[in-house]
C-alpha cells in the first residue's frame, strides 16, 4: 500500500482571511475611537465628540432611541469602567465585549487561516437573531426607564 501524504488541516481560503483581516481592522478602529472618547456623564451624547448630530428620535419624541447611550457605554468600557458602561447602556457594554471577542477571532483567522469563522457562522440563525433583538429591546427598555424625558417636537 503506497504511503499517503498528510495534507494537514484545511485552512481558510485567502478571500476569507482577507475579509477577517478587514473585519478585525474595522473593529479595532471602532474600539480605539471609543477608547479616546470622554464619556458624557448624562449617559448619552458622547457621539457629539465625533461631530455627529443629536439623536433625531430623542429630538422628535423626547425619549431615547434604541442606540442612545451606546457610544457612551463603549467609551466607559474602553476605559475599563464596565459598571459605568452598563449603566449608560447595558446592551452597549455587551456589544463592546462581543466585538472585542470577534476582533480576536477575526485576527486569529486572518493570521492562521483557522476555520473558526465557519464554525462561528453556523450559530447565526433565526433564533440567535431573535435573541439579539430581544436583548436590544431590553436595553432600550432600560434606557427608557432610566432617562428622564426631554421636550420633543412631536410628543
Amino acid at each position: 500500500m503506497p504511503p499517503t501524504a498528510n495534507a494537514g488541516p484545511v485552512r481558510a481560503p485567502k478571500v476569507e482571511r482577507a475579509i477577517a483581516l478587514v473585519l478585525a481592522a474595522a473593529i479595532l478602529a471602532l474600539l480605539a475611537v471609543a477608547w479616546r472618547l470622554d464619556p458624557d456623564p448624562r449617559g448619552l451624547g458622547t457621539h457629539h465628540q465625533l461631530g455627529l448630530t443629536p439623536c433625531g428620535f430623542r429630538a422628535a419624541f423626547g425619549r431615547p432611541c434604541l442606540t442612545c447611550g451606546m457610544t457612551t457605554s463603549f467609551a466607559h468600557a474602553g476605559d475599563g469602567r464596565f459598571i459605568a458602561g452598563a449603566r449608560a447602556q447595558p446592551v452597549g457594554l455587551l456589544l463592546c465585549v462581543f466585538l472585542s471577542a470577534v476582533f480576536w477571532g477575526a485576527a486569529h483567522v486572518a493570521a492562521t487561516g483557522s476555520r473558526l469563522s465557519a464554525w462561528a457562522l453556523r450559530g447565526v440563525n433565526g433564533r440567535t437573531l431573535a435573541l439579539a433583538g430581544l436583548i436590544a429591546g431590553g436595553g432600550w427598555a432600560y434606557k427608557l426607564l432610566t432617562t428622564p424625558p426631554s421636550p420633543g417636537l412631536l410628543w
